[in-house]
């Protein structure tokens, strides 16, 4: 399988979900409601003006009869850069956001 940058895979999970909504006779505002969303969201989702969280995501698919499962890619190998941060303790400053700090669980940089 192919790694997606994260602006397509979004996208790409977006025009999915306004698929199978229109094929279910859904309209945004109906899905709005449904969801418990502010009116117009769906509509803002869907013309990639708003990114919903992955738990939002999952309740979306959800509620149309789908599911979006997320698993290991059999033998993914993390670049080196991130096998260095792993090695430091396990954890990595993001630089964007100095503050947030991410976990890498030994299973993951085949320790």
């Amino acid at each position: 399988m192919p790694h997606h940058q994260p602006a397509t895979l979004y996208r790409n999970l977006r025009a999915l979900l306004a698929r199978r909504r229109r094929q279910l006779g859904l309209s945004q505002l109906a899905f709005d409601e449904l969801m418990g969303l502010a009116p117009g969201y769906t509509s803002k989702i869907e013309a990639q003006m708003r990114t919903p969280n992955a738990e939002l995501l999952v309740e979306c698919f959800e509620a149309l009869g789908m599911q979006l499962i997320v698993f290991p890619l059999p033998r993914w190998r993390p670049p080196a850069k991130l096998q260095s941060l792993a090695g430091e303790g396990g954890r990595a400053r993001d630089r964007k956001r100095p503050g947030r700090r991410c976990a890498l669980p030994d299973s993951m940089i085949g320790a």
